[in-house]
């Protein structure tokens, strides 16, 4: 059985979906799954934003296969599995936008249900994961990647040539390099700063890392947990 798929790639900033000619934040990672220099990858980028190709696909076929399938049609190399969450695939019909939750499920059983002739298939690669803001000479940062790393959630801050790691919870400094640290008094601006605005850098932790997750319920008096399945474009 074969089946023609035209997958592109879009961002994800503020909740909002579109196209750009441009990687932006995730260029670094891009560069490193497609194993190009960060220099040149920007330039590829537009080579394989969208691409058409036809999908042989048996009875034992499942999503998990089809995805990674497609990751390859985009360059990734040597098979992770961060790639799903990473850069979800969705999938899009008769204004429905489809994201699979079963991996083990099988193709064949999606396409007949839904009497698909051809699939449109949507990498969404998150931009909001990166710098924060740069306040008073201070730049506050997030990373995507963050699992392992430190046991609590963290803002990476950086003040001139130094960059140290900071609490989200507390507000207080987490790195033991006694060798090179900001003046005290920027310290604590940035332990104000963050204890000011920790629920939304809670929330901001929570949503676009792949670290801890914070139970953010102690800081807001109210907790609203949304179950995204499947929505239809207005």
């Amino acid at each position: 059985m074969k089946i023609r798929v035209i997958n592109k790639i879009i961002f994800e900033e503020r909740n909002k979906w579109f196209y750009s000619k441009h990687l932006g934040l995730v260029t670094m990672r891009f560069a490193e799954l497609r194993g190009e220099s960060v220099l040149e990858e920007n330039h590829k980028f537009q080579e394989y934003q969208i691409v058409a190709f036809d999908y042989e696909y048996d009875f034992n076929t499942s999503y998990e296969d089809f995805l990674y399938y497609i990751y390859h049609q985009i360059g990734f190399k040597n098979d992770e599995d961060s790639w799903i969450t990473e850069f979800p695939i969705y999938f899009y019909h008769n204004k429905i936008w489809f994201k699979p939750f079963d991996y083990s499920c099988k193709m064949h059983s999606f396409i007949e249900t839904w009497d698909i002739a051809s699939l449109n298939t949507y990498v969404v690669c998150n931009r909001d994961a990166g710098t924060l803001g740069n306040i008073d000479g201070v730049k506050y940062i997030i990373h995507s990647r963050e699992s392992g790393k430190h046991s609590e959630p963290h803002v990476h801050v950086q003040y001139g040539d130094i960059e140290d790691v900071f609490s989200i919870m507390t507000g207080e400094r987490l790195s033991k390099n006694k060798a090179r640290m900001m003046p005290i008094r920027i310290q604590e601006a940035i332990k104000t700063k963050i204890i000011c605005n920790r629920e939304e850098l809670l929330q901001y932790w929570n949503n676009k890392t792949d670290g801890i997750k914070a139970d953010v319920s102690w800081v807001s008096s109210e907790r609203i947990i949304y179950d995204f399945d499947s929505y239809r474009l207005s």
